[in-house]
């Protein structure tokens, strides 16, 4: 048996135009006109029941890319899946899970400035693999 679960979220988003002067050092002149964008993310979860009391999951997220008041995050997605053994005693069970298992979520931002260009990709170490054993006393 499979079962399909989702959520999809979308925003405008709008930053006023704003200008800062740093005083660390020199001064340094920083000048951002207005932005506006539309943002938002999906979220898609996948149930599989499998024979022998097994099942998987599947989690996949999406997300648009999205302003902020110096710079701009690119789209980013990752795809997530764990497995899970229930045993006949219905009180034990032995999963294995792993996180973004391509190292898609990467975090990559752009900023700029009159005379910069800034762009920063920020990896989160978010591949992760977990083996666990629950039980219910």
């Amino acid at each position: 048996m499979k079962t399909y679960n989702g959520n999809l979220n979308y925003h405008y988003k709008k930053i006023g135009a704003f200008e800062i002067e740093n005083q660390y050092l020199q001064p340094v002149y920083y000048r951002a006109p207005k932005k506006t964008a539309y943002a938002g993310n999906l979220k898609v979860t996948q149930d599989i029941s499998l024979p022998n009391s097994y099942s998987v999951q599947i989690y996949s997220q999406f997300m648009t890319k999205d302003i902020l008041p110096q710079a701009e995050i690119k789209k980013r997605y990752s795809i997530d899946t764990s497995i899970k053994k229930v045993f006949d005693s219905k009180k034990a069970e032995v999963f294995f899970n792993a996180t973004d298992i391509f190292n898609t979520l990467v975090n990559t931002k752009i900023v700029t400035g009159e005379d910069f260009l800034l762009v920063s990709t920020d990896f989160f170490e978010t591949q992760v693999l977990r083996l666990g054993i629950s039980y219910r006393f």
